[in-house]
């Protein structure tokens, strides 16, 4: 009798190259990218073009252009590492635990994923994978959750291996709403029913004559920008004076120069060996619009939502780990 596969036959795994869809890279540990990881979009296109001859409306033939590859992947989270394919590899200090990992830089890292069937001992080694966006959201009453987008220059299938690449699991908590902070120039924000963080890199795979695969990937400007909505309160700041970019009393400003830094901080609240700590830090962040909601509602909270451009973005997490996977 056949077995129909679920996705609890799969695996999802991924690593570092040396090289751009390189293979072989001397990273030899698997890592997983958090908790609860579902791969929402794995697609591989020949981007076929149909080809015809004067005198009829039918193709004559259909022939393959460039190879493109595409993959999304969703989870909650829990560790640090992916987001050496978000913003650039980490560079680490302390003598003791706590260590500090600090991604700061303009290059991010190519990976390698590893998609695995159980029920056929089959698996698709996917090279020269890139993320292009990211978006970290955070809602009350929630666990945090990560949303990646990426593109891939070619796969290495296998099929009927003798031993499938084993899932790695997650060997740290994964964070909720109740651990995650918003700070704003140093302040923590209150009220706070949701943030969205987006980082879009604007990569984009090259190509060459003589290949119809990627041979290299090139990021382009990253965007990142944050939104944030909280409830009304006399004791919470004022979202509609940061817009104005000043006093709310004086109305919109002839010039909004209020930009500052933004914090989203994800803390598990245990000290020394114990923390685990990742913060987003925002630069230059700046005022791009004000939305209010529930207005005349008696069944809503007034809320405020703001979102904000920022002009550089750098992450800084804090483990027991002395060196980052």
């Amino acid at each position: 009798m056949s077995q129909s596969a679920t996705g609890a036959d799969t695996t999802w795994v991924y690593r570092w190259e040396d090289n751009f869809a390189g293979g072989n890279p001397t990273d030899d540990t698997w890592k997983t990218f958090g908790r609860d990881v579902t791969v929402g979009t794995l697609e591989g296109s020949n981007n076929a073009v149909r080809m015809f001859d004067p005198g009829s409306r039918e193709a004559k033939e259909i022939i393959e252009t460039n190879f493109d590859g595409s993959f999304s992947v969703n989870f909650t989270l829990s560790n640090p590492w992916w987001i050496r394919a978000v913003i650039s590899s980490a560079t680490t200090s302390g003598s003791s635990a706590p260590y500090t990992h600090t991604f700061s830089g303009e290059m991010p890292s190519s990976m390698e994923l590893m998609q695995g069937l159980k029920t056929r001992d089959q698996e698709r080694l996917l090279l020269g994978c890139i993320v292009t966006s990211c978006t970290i959201d955070a809602t009350v009453p929630d666990e945090v959750t990560i949303s990646l987008d990426g593109a891939y220059a070619t796969e290495d299938p296998s099929v009927d291996v003798t031993s499938l690449t084993s899932q790695v699991a997650s060997e740290v908590r994964p964070y909720t709403y109740a651990e995650t902070q918003l700070h704003l120039a140093g302040s923590p924000l209150r009220k706070i029913q949701d943030a969205s963080l987006t980082i879009e890199n604007n990569t984009d795979i090259i190509e060459e004559l003589g290949n119809r695969f990627g041979v290299d990937y090139s990021p382009k400007e990253r965007n990142p920008s944050i939104n944030y909505t909280s409830i009304v309160g006399e004791q919470n700041e004022d979202k509609l004076a940061r817009m104005y970019g000043g006093s709310a009393a004086d109305g919109p400003a002839d010039r909004v120069t209020n930009k500052e830094e933004i914090r989203m901080i994800f803390d598990n609240g245990q000290s020394g060996s114990a923390t685990q700590s990742i913060e987003f830090v925002l630069t230059g962040s700046f005022p791009d619009s004000h939305s209010r909601s529930g207005i005349g509602d008696p069944t809503a909270g007034l809320e405020d939502e703001l979102d904000e451009m920022s002009l550089s973005v750098e992450a800084i997490a804090e483990n027991n780990r002395d060196t980052p996977l």
